[in-house]
């Protein structure tokens, strides 16, 4: 019993760590390039909402961008940082690969 105890949360640790990575990826593709592009998490939520693909609420979703914020995801073909200030929310082009010569140009 403890051995089908002990792998069934396993295995709902695993479905949930891919479950949260999921829904960042998603939100990540929501994400406009570009401050200019910002959105709150209330404009977010709206349109991840109306889209179906997670059922949660506000709150969970304002977690989820949070923890966002400074993290690399990949959208289509190019990788984008997470970046936010005053409430708002954007994606941005990661630098990536980068030797230290090129950064100390």
């Amino acid at each position: 019993m403890v051995e089908i105890a002990g792998e069934s949360a396993a295995q709902n640790h695993t479905q949930a760590i891919t479950s949260t990575f999921n829904r960042q990826q998603e939100i990540a593709d929501l994400l406009g390039v570009g401050s200019q592009n910002s959105r709150s998490p209330v404009e977010l939520f709206e349109t991840y909402d109306e889209s179906g693909m997670d059922d949660i609420n506000i709150d969970t979703f304002r977690t989820t961008i949070w923890r966002m914020k400074g993290k690399t995801y990949t959208c289509g073909d190019r990788e984008y940082e997470i970046d936010s200030a005053d409430g708002r929310y954007w994606k941005k082009p990661a630098v990536v690969n980068e030797s230290i010569e090129d950064l100390l140009r």
